[in-house]
């Protein structure tokens, strides 16, 4: 019988192995340790991510902020506050930006088209009248015309001196939704404020007057005329049609206004009496300004005071205003909404006068609250 001898090495040959595998065993240690401090210190230090900058107070460019809330299968109205701390803060420039970035796919942030099967609505506020602007289609095949209109839109925002009224902005968006009742799409509300709700009023104790009939108001009401600020060039006006109801001495006008997919002119009657300087932020340097009467607000006498110096013209008055809806109100509101897939994104323009209060609603609309700057600078 044979026995045959199968050999596996000198065993000393072994003991080659073991500091090799230990040092391996070592390398592999200091690894796993550096990557876990890796991970500790990216922790620490933060990242970009919106709800990292919202909780460390980093506030990001407006014109990256606005554009990823336009998503696909989306109803969306943009509410923009353009009381006179917009302009005042320098942030008219970032919003009219932002906005733009919304219809137009190839800035940076967008994947190179528009927004499929959404509707969208400008909504530039301070006191929300009647009815908000119907959401439309920004897709240039669905509707050829609505990407020009937002554009123009756009253009020609301005800063008003009122304060803006933003809970009962948000309510009234809120409601709109409401009724379009849109179960298949992403119900959304983005709000552009630096603010707070309301703020001084300015009235002039001159024109004040009882309220009409339709107007309810409280025993000592009476109502004082909301004025909007028109930009005019004097060499563009002209002598008013014969169909114009224009009082004597009166010119008119010209404005273009698109109806039904064509642009017309209409003719608004104006007294060259009335031509005063325009603020910084409307038309050019041989512009003029008048004022029109879009509103009657309520005002009760006895809660008129001395405006702050230079807050006002000379002989107006000032007073508290603010939202006929409280800020609970609003959050109970949005807390227990029937609207379907609601989100009330808010984007806070530079130091936000309320942030405590814009973060609170944005967390009852089930949205978020976004810190934003002008620009990258």
């Amino acid at each position: 019988m044979t026995t045959y001898y199968i050999s596996y090495g000198d065993p000393q040959g072994r003991s080659f192995w073991r500091p090799l595998l230990l040092i391996l065993l070592i390398i592999l240690a200091l690894a796993v340790l550096a990557a876990i401090a890796y991970v500790i210190y990216e922790l620490a230090s933060g990242d970009d991510s919106p709800d990292t900058a919202s909780a460390a107070g980093a506030a990001v460019p407006l014109v990256e902020a606005l554009p990823p809330l336009y998503t696909d299968d989306t109803n969306a109205t943009f509410l923009v506050d353009t009381s006179k701390s917009i302009s005042e803060g320098g942030s008219l420039p970032a919003v009219k930006e932002a906005l733009l970035a919304v219809a137009l796919p190839y800035v940076p942030g967008n994947d190179g088209r528009a927004a499929r099967d959404s509707r969208v609505a400008l909504v530039p506020f301070t006191k929300l009248t009647g009815s908000l602007p119907e959401l439309t289609p920004l897709e240039p095949e669905k509707a050829p015309e609505a990407a020009t209109q937002w554009l123009s839109q756009v253009r020609d925002l301005k800063t008003t001196d009122r304060p803006a009224y933003i809970y009962d902005a948000v309510a009234a968006a809120h409601g709109q939704l409401v009724h379009l009742n849109d179960p298949d799409r992403d119900n959304v509300i983005v709000l552009l404020t630096d603010g707070a709700d309301g703020g001084l009023g300015v009235v002039d104790p001159t024109r004040l007057a009882p309220c009409s009939v339709d107007i309810p108001t409280e025993p000592g009401e009476v109502c004082s005329p909301v004025l909007d600020k028109i930009s005019v060039d004097p060499a563009k006006l002209v002598p008013c049609p014969p169909e114009v109801a224009a009082s004597p001495g009166e010119v008119c006008n010209p404005v273009p206004v698109g109806v039904a997919g064509e642009t017309i002119i209409a003719y608004e009657p104006v007294n060259p009496a009335d031509l005063k300087p325009c603020p910084s932020q409307l038309g050019g340097p041989d512009n003029a300004c008048y004022d029109v009467v879009i509103d009657y607000e309520k005002v009760d006498p006895a809660r008129l005071k001395s405006c702050p110096p230079g807050f006002a013209e000379p002989g107006k008055a000032c007073m508290d205003v603010q939202s006929d809806l409280t800020r609970e109100g609003l959050i109970a509101l949005l807390a227990n909404s029937k609207v379907p897939n609601l989100k009330v994104h808010i984007i806070g323009l530079g130091a936000s006068a309320d942030r405590e209060s814009l973060e609170l609603l944005a967390t009852a609309g089930k949205g978020v609250y976004i810190p934003a700057k002008a620009s990258e600078r």
